[in-house]
């Protein structure tokens, strides 16, 4: 990763880690700074709106996600195979970024932008795979589909933190369940559930829209 996009992502963790200890709306450049182990410089050089919101991360947040995912669907066209890769994804990275996981769980059931992740591609997925016939639901059911996805997930991700299950074993049981409530047999949920995730290292954390 390039030098400014790792400053990048110091300053957005820092920035994440400030918002969940303190519950501020706003924070200084100068603490900042200070969380992020930068000059006051380095802030302004890096960001074109210094002084950052609690609205400001968890858009980019979701568009960080929505970039990774959409990197790891590369050469995968199973909608079931999708759906497994964005719950897996998710549950990957709260044992890789455990200051990114504790955001999301203090701000998940507040924040619309980070609920709305799963009405976008993981909704999409499942529209997908009813069309295909793959899957056998009611189509008025999607919000409630996407809520139990979400929430599964929220579930892997606090046994992942609290050490009851590695990510691995958590993210594809949890995959292999949604995709059965899906509609799917058991052995098919099952293997679309041991998908592999591809190794993405490189993200660019951007404040802007």
């Amino acid at each position: 990763m390039a030098k400014v996009d790792r400053t990048k992502e110091i300053i957005f963790n820092a920035a994440m880690k400030l918002f969940g200890d303190t519950g501020v709306e706003q924070l200084s450049v100068s603490d900042l700074a200070q969380a992020a182990g930068v000059s006051r410089g380095t802030i302004y050089n890096n960001l074109d709106h210094p002084g950052i919101r609690f609205d400001d991360i968890t858009p980019a947040l979701t568009r960080d996600l929505e970039d990774l995912i959409a990197q790891s669907f590369k050469d995968v066209e199973s909608p079931a195979d999708r759906i497994a890769i964005v719950i897996k994804t998710v549950i990957k990275r709260a044992h890789r970024e455990p200051v990114w996981a504790d955001f999301v769980k203090r701000y998940v059931l507040v924040d619309m932008e980070l609920q709305g992740f799963w009405s976008n591609v993981p909704a999409d997925e499942v529209r997908r795979g009813q069309e295909m016939g793959l899957f056998d639901y009611n189509v008025d059911k999607i919000p409630s589909i996407t809520s139990v996805m979400g929430g599964s997930a929220l579930i892997g991700m606090l046994y992942v933190r609290q050490g009851v299950k590695g990510w691995r074993d958590s993210g594809a049981e949890i995959a292999e369940l949604v995709l059965r409530s899906l509609g799917m047999s058991k052995d098919e949920a099952h293997t679309h559930a041991q998908i592999e995730l591809p190794e993405i290292s490189n993200r660019i954390f951007s404040m802007a829209a």
